[in-house]
């Protein structure tokens, strides 16, 4: 990363789906250039218009990954900011496209920025990985809550520990639960089992990834962190084999033994 009194011009884009908002202005905070573009000619318009002695920042969203891989390669450096982090020099009561890019650039002129760790692409894709791992979950835990409270409103409270085992399925079966009801029951109690098998197939997924990962296999000689968790945390930290994650390893295991023992 270069010196920041190296970056001649700085350019604040605030992105959205589908157009880009951006400014341009000189370490005085001067405005030399603004403008919209659409964000499918993004690529294109970095590569006329900016060059290696620019600062870019955007702001953390959807789609700020994407749009940092295809301005990294084109300028001196991208920064993805955290905008509750600048939230005092930012707010306003006026807020629009131009102005939240005017903002953006300023801010880093001034050297007034708060930016996020942006992970690699690798680390990202197991990010998304863990993302969906907790989206089926939910939706499990979404169609428990379902199938009780149908028999809820029927007066029946089934009492076993878990609603979509078989055991559940032989219970509905044999009360007096109305037969349109029971359509209805079944149909959730299906969809909570695919939801229940995916989960199977994807951790063994998650798992085989995890072995493949050294960092991944670091973090699983904690006591308690196996396969699919070690790829959880590593996803979200980054690099935990060195700084202060590997300091933090070893402290963890020093202090687990002497609670231990």
């Amino acid at each position: 990363m270069l010196e920041r009194n190296y970056y001649k011009r700085f350019v604040g884009i605030d992105i959205h789906k589908k157009t880009a908002s951006f400014v341009i202005v000189n370490r005085a905070g001067e405005v030399s250039a603004r403008g919209t573009i659409l964000m499918v000619n993004l690529a294109g318009w970095a590569t006329e218009k900016l060059n290696k002695e620019d600062q870019v920042i955007i702001e953390a969203t959807g789609n700020s990954y994407d749009v940092y891989d295809k301005l990294s390669p084109l300028v001196g450096e991208v920064q993805v900011a955290h905008m509750l982090g600048m939230y005092d020099r930012t707010c306003s009561k006026k807020k629009t496209d131009k102005l939240d890019a005017l903002k953006l650039a300023r801010a880093l002129a001034s050297g007034y920025t708060h930016k996020v760790w942006v992970p690699s692409k690798e680390i990202r894709a197991k990010r998304e990985l863990a993302s969906h791992r907790h989206a089926l979950a939910t939706h499990v835990v979404s169609m428990r809550n379902q199938l009780r409270s149908q028999l809820y409103r029927h007066g029946l409270n089934y009492v076993g520990q878990d609603i979509l085992d078989h055991k559940a399925l032989e219970y509905i079966e044999s009360s007096s639960l109305p037969e349109l009801s029971k359509q209805q029951w079944c149909s959730n109690y299906r969809i909570g089992q695919s939801f229940l098998t995916e989960i199977h197939q994807f951790d063994q997924r998650l798992a085989s990834e995890a072995l493949k990962d050294e960092q991944c296999l670091k973090l699983m000689t904690l006591p308690g962190i196996k396969a699919q968790a070690a790829l959880i945390i590593m996803s979200a930290v980054g690099d935990v084999l060195s700084g202060w994650r590997n300091d933090f390893i070893i402290w963890f295991r020093t202090w687990k033994k002497r609670v231990r023992y």
